[in-house]
């Protein structure tokens, strides 16, 4: 409410999700459809978030009900790239000069499991381009293990990452390699579906 009259601004959450979805509109409706694809293979809670400016903010996302108990995500929640599964994802294949910019940041400890020594992170993007996917245990939020693959543009550079999150508990040896072949399989056919591009390096193999 504004000076006591009837008028009402905006929250800056609101503005931020009107925007991303103006400017993502064609990535929006195919992303729901890959999200719900993904949701009902996985059994889990799927994502799709998008790079704006130097933030990773959720696009769009999709539940299963398969489980009671599952992890809650809100569009237009503004991640962290180096505490989550889509932002290393998306690190993993992103400019040097991008990936510099990030780690030379103030890196905030989300929970005690997260990774805020730049030269740790950086080896854990080391896996991710030699596996394509990146994984998160209660490093953004306890109890949750995420699992995320990059998106690209047509210029082969990643705009953004597609990603399962479950429960700790429900996170098996089993559960996780078929979470990260889903994963994989989904995020190259919305790479595709969009007109982009895999970079030269990045491992397409599900195997």
């Amino acid at each position: 409410q504004i000076n006591g009259s009837r008028a009402y601004r905006l929250g800056s959450s609101v503005l931020r999700l009107a925007t991303l979805r103006e400017a993502s509109v064609p990535m929006l409706s195919v992303a729901r459809a890959v999200l719900a694809e993904l949701s009902m293979a996985t059994g889990e809670t799927a994502h799709m978030s998008q790079i704006q400016d130097q933030h990773l903010t959720t696009l769009a996302h999709s539940y299963s009900s398969t489980h009671a108990t599952r992890v809650m995500i809100e569009d237009a929640t503004v991640s962290s790239f180096h505490a989550t599964s889509s932002g290393l994802a998306v690190l993993a294949f992103a400019d040097p000069g991008f990936v510099d910019s990030i780690l030379a940041q103030p890196l905030k400890s989300f929970t005690r499991h997260t990774k805020t020594n730049p030269d740790e992170i950086r080896n854990a993007l080391g896996i991710v381009r030699k596996t394509g996917i990146a994984e998160s245990i209660s490093g953004f939020e306890v109890d949750v293990h995420s699992h995320a693959c990059p998106v690209f543009s047509p210029d082969m550079r990643p705009i953004g990452a597609l990603a399962v999150a479950a429960p700790v508990s429900r996170m098996s040896v089993r559960t996780q390699a078929a979470i990260q072949n889903h994963v994989k399989t989904q995020a190259i056919a919305l790479t595709q579906q969009t007109g982009g591009f895999c970079p030269p390096n990045f491992p397409v193999s599900t195997d």
